[in-house]
């Protein structure tokens, strides 16, 4: 799990990824991508929050674009008020290039089977996933996999941007030095104390 160094929430709840970085394959009249962000409000009273895909799509996701190569380490996902559907599964799909998406595995090598995500989106309350290694893509989906009548799905992407994982390697061992280094410091202090 990398949840620490590299697990900054990248922009979709507070706007910094922009209107058009989210796309998807199918959405209700009042419910588009850009609805599929954490804690949006609508404006208007009667919609409900979040990206809702069409009943029919037989192939259902919520994709962003997060315009350069960036470090993905979890996922946030979260319902809405109406508690009779919700999304209780997804995976995730990642892609340098828009057309050459591979599936999140736990293992990471081709061939091995797509890590499934359980979750039950009931309510407002946003739920966390970390994934077991760090990702780099510029293109993300979340791709529904099992769901109980019309979910409304709004999310949040967690990682960092940055260069290799060599670096993002580099910074974290060196945020864990400096933990040592505060507690030896501490260690030292309650011994010339005592």
């Amino acid at each position: 799990m990398h949840a620490g160094i590299c697990s900054s929430a990248l922009g979709l709840e507070d706007g910094k990824i922009r209107y058009g970085q989210l796309t998807s394959s199918t959405h209700r009249e009042n419910n588009p991508a850009d609805a599929g962000r954490l804690n949006i409000v609508p404006n208007v009273l009667i919609m409900e929050p979040g990206w809702s895909p069409l009943p029919g799509d037989p192939h259902p996701y919520l994709q962003v674009d997060l315009l350069e190569p960036t470090w993905v380490s979890g996922v946030v996902t979260q319902g809405s008020e109406r508690m009779w559907g919700y999304l209780s599964k997804y995976r995730l799909a990642f892609a340098l290039v828009q057309s050459h998406f591979t599936d999140y595995t736990e293992t990471g090598e081709r061939g091995s089977p797509a890590k499934v995500f359980e979750v039950r989106m009931v309510g407002r309350t946003p739920v966390t996933r970390w994934l077991g290694r760090l990702v780099r893509a510029r293109y993300l989906r979340i791709i529904p996999v099992e769901f109980r009548h019309t979910f409304y799905l709004r999310a949040e992407i967690l990682g960092c941007k940055g260069g290799k994982s060599s670096e993002i390697s580099r910074q974290k061992s060196g945020a864990n030095i400096l933990k040592w280094k505060s507690l030896c410091l501490f260690c030292a202090l309650k011994l010339v104390l005592l």
